[in-house]
């Protein structure tokens, strides 16, 4: 890895450690469905900082599919109350609800800032897949560094055996739901640079807000919780949006085949061009009357 491809993602690793306290904020603060219904809007985000900073297209259908998938996101507001959490005042309320949009325009910043990095490292060799993953496991250290700083720091780490003995379903199962939630996040951080590297930042977005309607279903066959009309519409608004986007890029990818294509030239032997020439060619014969 190049030592600037390794400060990039120091410093990208630290942004990221910012975003997840920023989404710890917002997510003590607000419900659940709020604020996954907030960080959704990094679709946005995603899509002006894509084409402010690694000049991404947005043609018809990459637009038509931003609107339908924030509008699929949008629709999912209609079944909630918007009340604030019992015990949450209505300052901390504001707090999080910032700190949830914080985190979707910081989230919609980093993609096309890890784009932008694998663009000017193109420029010096090839990037492969190995250095995507050192360039990933550089950002997991250093976000992890953050996190684990700022838990040392505020003294909460004094606070998890503490929680894991109040845990409903016993301490052991507390451990291990953490073990296997953070290599869970692994593998799905990983899944995402794979995305970013092999498309770009606004299929990540895309591919990030069509998760929202799909975890309403699971959680409802998981956790038996009601599907509502609205979630079903949002389901359906999400698809639409994500055939849009493809739709799109098969006839990007078809018109520049067509524009591609090299012009069909028939060239004549040589034999056959002089035999054209020849007979095409006036012949001036001498009169002989006209000779002395």
């Amino acid at each position: 890895m190049e030592p600037k491809l390794f400060m990039y993602g120091a410093a990208l690793g630290l942004f990221g450690g910012l975003i997840s306290l920023m989404y710890a904020i917002g997510m003590s603060s607000l419900p659940v469905s709020t604020l996954s219904l907030l960080t959704s809007t990094q679709l946005a985000f995603t899509a002006f900082f894509s084409f402010l900073i690694v000049k991404q297209k947005l043609t018809f259908y990459s637009i038509n599919a931003v609107a339908l998938m924030i509008l699929g996101a949008l629709v999912l507001a209609l079944h909630t109350s918007g009340d604030r959490p019992e015990g949450v005042s209505r300052g901390r309320y504001l707090q999080g609800f910032f700190m949830a949009i914080g985190v979707a325009a910081s989230g919609g910043l980093s993609t096309p800032m890890v784009e932008l990095c694998y663009l000017r490292n193109r420029r010096k060799g090839p990037v492969n897949y190995a250095v995507v993953l050192q360039f990933q496991f550089v950002m997991n250290a250093f976000s992890a560094l953050f996190s684990t700083c700022g838990v040392i720091a505020s003294k909460e780490i004094l606070g998890i055996r503490r929680e894991a003995k109040g845990y409903g379903l016993g301490e052991m199962k507390y451990y291990i739901i953490v073990v296997v939630y953070a290599t869970l996040a692994q593998f799905n951080s990983i899944g995402f640079m794979g995305i970013l590297y092999c498309t770009s930042s606004l299929f990540l977005g895309i591919f990030t807000v069509i998760l929202l309607p799909i975890t309403q279903i699971i959680a409802a066959i998981t956790f038996h919780e009601k599907y509502t009309a609205e979630k079903g519409m949002s389901l359906v608004l999400c698809l639409w949006g994500f055939t849009s986007y493809f739709v799109g890029k098969r006839a990007r990818r078809t018109c520049n085949t067509n524009k591609t294509v090299p012009p069909i030239t028939i060239q004549a032997d040589e034999d056959e061009d002089e035999a054209v020439t020849e007979s095409s060619s006036p012949r001036f014969v001498a009169n002989p009357r006209r000779n002395p």
